[in-house]
């Protein structure tokens, strides 16, 4: 059976909706509404994917703190197939305070970025993700798994996700295997 298929680290956002402006240093500014939610661009993506009815997988890491507590729950919810690929004891997601504004959002962030994979891993992920037709990617180092999905005849569809580091260059090898590429206004 074919799914789309997504590697990425989980984010838990929680979204201060309403605001009227981004507090100066020493100020606060109360929003009108407030959610705790599942996110990140491959996440986020392959949840409503899910919501759709469209079967997708997900390799990620999920510990055993409250966020991934809440994070396992979310995905069983929504019924995207999480494979855990983590093993240590710190939190292995991504938090976000998102601040979203009438015409734009801005992010504080913790958390380490993607996912650690060895080679026993990237070979498992071979297998789990041997029937993707649709493959989510970012620029995370794991150019030569996508060569493989690529090889596979699976669509590649990049989402880059902010870094400070963003560039032509450092996307370049990602750019040119993937099918479509999906930035936002300022990742372009």
């Amino acid at each position: 059976m074919s799914f789309i298929f997504g590697i990425g680290s989980t984010n838990i956002d929680l979204l201060y909706e309403g605001v009227a402006r981004i507090p100066e240093v020493g100020e606060e500014v109360y929003s009108k509404g407030f959610s705790l939610q599942l996110g990140g661009g491959i996440p986020a993506t392959l949840i409503n994917l899910s919501r759709l009815g469209i079967s997708t997988k997900i390799v990620t890491e999920l510990g055993n703190d409250m966020f991934s507590e809440f994070a396992k729950n979310e995905y069983k919810k929504v019924g995207v197939e999480p494979y855990n690929f983590y093993n240590g004891v710190e939190i292995p997601l991504n938090i976000s305070s998102a601040i979203i504004l009438e015409n734009d959002r801005s992010f504080i962030s913790y958390g380490k970025g993607g996912v650690n994979l060895d080679s026993a891993a990237k070979e498992k992920i071979r297998q789990i993700s041997e029937n993707a037709k649709i493959v989510l990617i970012q620029c995370d180092g794991l150019a030569d798994i996508y060569k493989t999905f690529k090889e596979n005849g699976s669509t590649l569809i990049l989402d880059t996700g902010w870094s400070d580091e963003l560039s032509i260059e450092s996307c370049k090898e990602y750019l040119e295997l993937a099918d479509y590429f999906t930035p936002n206004r300022k990742e372009a």
